[in-house]
């Protein structure tokens, strides 16, 4: 559940979340596990152009116990154009499947670590009056003990899952958008792209 409330010109929004989730299977066993988080968020319209989003979660999963992950992300409206710009920490916790996966082709490994880092943004939106819009946005990330299927060291001809060291990965996302009524007929064309740089080390 959560409660919001506005002080002023910053909208406060708090909750907290409960779960439990599992895996009943034939094959990989019978597992589950509780998790439980808490958050807090404000959206602040420092002013008519410019706002801030700043948000705070903190999560108990059995797997890593309990983390943080605060998010900070800014937007400034110089229409026909909004500037963006955000990061924040990040957590994941390994899935069943990475768990406890025990096929032909690839093993679980039920010791893997949850994979942690940062993430950020920066990017723009362009709205044209004629039904044209187009958005840019490069963004990094930089994650310790990433979870892959490497070739299992006995020569086996199986993956076995494992943590990595760290992986970093740059890029950039581009997208033209052209929506129009044209004589009472909807026109909608999208045309994107995506360059990702990704870096692995094993060690």
């Amino acid at each position: 559940g959560q409660i919001s409330h506005t002080l002023g010109a910053v909208h406060v929004t708090g909750g907290a979340s409960a779960g439990l989730r599992g895996l009943d299977s034939n094959r990989d066993g019978l597992h589950s596990d509780p998790s439980l988080g808490t958050f807090v968020s404000l959206r602040w319209g420092l002013t008519s152009r410019l706002t801030v989003n700043q948000s705070t979660r903190v999560d108990y999963d059995p797997v890593y116990g309990v983390e943080p992950t605060p998010q900070l992300y800014v937007s400034y409206d110089l229409a026909p154009v909004t500037l963006r710009a955000g990061g924040g920490r990040v957590v994941r916790a390994p899935t069943y499947l990475e768990r406890f996966i025990d096929s032909q082709t690839n093993q679980g490994n039920e010791s893997l670590d949850a994979e942690t880092g940062w993430s950020g943004e920066v990017g723009a939106d362009v709205r044209l009056p004629a039904g044209l819009s187009f958005h840019v946005t490069g963004f990094g990330r930089k994650i310790r003990n990433p979870i892959d299927y490497l070739d299992k060291p006995d020569g086996e001809l199986k993956f076995f899952a494992r943590n990595l060291n760290r992986s970093t990965t740059v890029g950039i996302e581009t997208e033209a958008m052209f929506r129009r009524d044209l004589r009472g007929v909807g026109v909608q064309l999208d045309a994107a792209y995506t360059l990702l740089d990704e870096t692995l080390d094993a060690n």
